[in-house]
């Protein structure tokens, strides 16, 4: 589960992507120190004369290039901004991994102990109805009180609340898992 959520993990995925594309925002910056080679080409007909319908045409080629030697450090400074946005988005993706890492350990930790408390709880609900029990027999025999049978009914319903709430805790904790990894469990 674990190597699933540091690989499959939405925030995480996304942070990825931001920085790539931040790299190649980086290499596509860098590139204007490079000339500009342009070609075009243009087909056009005309006429002129009004009972003279003869189409000229008219056909033309340009080549061109472009390499700007200064431009006022406008290159320089758009290439260290990129190089400075690609240096931020590597940092927030490793720290998307360590979120997700520190995230799924969490989630993981109150996994087990959800399902620990689980455990214990339903001991108590088999200890609370003995002891409900008992307290229902010395009640009948007169070696107990009302109070004290209605105490150990309190304690039961108490119990049965807490195997609720485990459960609960329980679902909660697989759910924030799946929420992380992406997919159901």
């Amino acid at each position: 589960i674990r190597a699933e959520a540091e690989s499959r993990a939405p925030q995480l995925q996304a942070a990825i992507a931001s920085s790539e594309a931040a790299s190649a925002s980086y290499r596509a910056s860098r590139s204007a120190y490079w000339p500009t080679l342009s070609l075009s080409g243009n087909v056009g007909l005309n006429g002129s004369s009004s009972r003279d319908y003869d189409l000229y045409n008219n056909r033309s080629i340009s080549l061109g290039l472009s390499w700007p030697l200064f431009n006022r450090f406008q290159r320089e400074q758009n290439i260290e901004t990129q190089r400075n946005a690609l240096l931020v988005a590597e940092a927030q993706a490793q720290e998307a991994a360590r979120a997700v890492s520190a995230d799924i350990t969490a989630q993981l930790a109150q996994l087990e102990a959800a399902s620990a408390r689980i455990t214990i709880t339903q001991m108590s609900v088999l200890a609370a109805q003995e002891d409900l029990r008992v307290q229902q027999e010395r009640y009948r025999l007169g070696a107990s009180t009302i109070v004290d049978l209605l105490t150990s009914q309190e304690a039961l319903d108490q119990a049965q609340v807490d195997v609720v709430n485990a459960r609960f805790d329980y679902l909660r904790a697989r759910a924030q898992i799946e929420a992380i990894i992406g997919r159901s469990l």
